[in-house]
């Protein structure tokens, strides 16, 4: 219940991008091509986010 709650604030903007996030990390995808942009997209959106959550975790890794 809580799972769905929290799914349920998720902006549709996110929503977008962590469905881009999970098809581009989706290594046994029948989709073999795989956009540059969309890698690099999904990367900075990952890291925004770990940022977001965890800035500590963030900070912690720069290198």
């Amino acid at each position: 219940m809580l799972f769905n709650r929290a799914c349920n604030q998720i902006s549709d903007d996110n929503k977008t991008k962590i469905g881009q996030l999970l098809n581009v990390c989706n290594v046994l995808s029948h989709n073999l091509s795989r956009n540059p942009d969309e890698i690099l997209s999904s990367t900075k959106f990952l890291m925004k986010r770990i940022e977001d959550i965890d800035n500590n975790h963030f900070n912690s890794n720069k290198v």
